[in-house]
């Protein structure tokens, strides 16, 4: 009983902690998330078969997706700024009437980002390779346009009108697409996304998550290809 009401009172600390702006205090809330690991191990046979235990398990779900997604957009915020983060996440930004009532949230300091980073080892290591996986997916989005050639497969669209049918421009080259220009391309990998990660995570991401060589290795598999 005591256990069950440790599990119910920390579970409303973790939907607290959801509800913080702009950011939530992602060390406690990693604290939280390994003490509820624990609780809802020990009443493993009781979520499949008693209806309040699988409800609230299903709610302590629900909170760490929150904050595992609030993590991801605060490293968007402050690797690209907020315009590209919330793009990035298939959001629409405010029309400009509206403006003045839109209220950007700042970068995330340093201390949060950290304490996401605790947060993100606290809710496993699968978490953990998925959030690498879409933060070098995030920094190397801009390679294929600056480097890919377009693709020849797409036509583009004649339109027709009842007299002529309409000039079709062609389509200006992308000089750094052909592979004389490999130097290029890993000179900027050094002086973007590698440059970014020292300048604004220089002390956030812990040695051993070993980004770097996560990073080096997507960025080989797109020059391969």
């Amino acid at each position: 009983l005591k256990r069950l009401h440790m599990l119910v009172h920390v579970a409303e600390q973790l939907r607290l902690t959801v509800r913080q702006v702009p950011y939530p205090d992602y060390k406690t809330a990693s604290h939280l998330v390994e003490a509820l690991s624990q609780l809802l191990e020990h009443f493993a046979a009781y979520t499949a078969k008693v209806e309040p235990m699988k409800i609230l398990s299903g709610k302590v779900t629900d909170y760490q997706e929150a904050l595992r997604k609030s993590v991801v957009t605060g490293f968007r915020v402050a690797a690209f700024g907020y315009a590209k983060a919330m793009q990035l996440e298939g959001k629409k930004m405010p029309d400009d009437d509206d403006a003045e009532d839109r209220k950007e949230p700042p970068a995330p300091p340093t201390s949060v980002l950290q304490g996401g980073i605790m947060l993100i080892d606290a809710l496993g290591e699968d978490c953990r390779k998925h959030f690498i996986h879409v933060f070098c997916e995030d920094a190397l989005g801009d390679y294929l346009k600056e480097f890919e050639p377009p693709d020849r497969s797409v036509k583009p669209e004649r339109r027709v009108s009842s007299f002529k049918v309409a000039e079709v421009k062609p389509e200006p080259e992308n000089t750094q697409a052909g592979l004389d220009q490999i130097d290029k391309r890993f000179a900027w990998f050094a002086n973007v996304p590698m440059h970014t990660i020292k300048k604004k995570f220089g002390n956030v991401f812990p040695q051993e998550w070993n980004l770097q060589a996560s990073l080096a290795n997507m960025f080989l598999q797109l020059v391969r290809f």
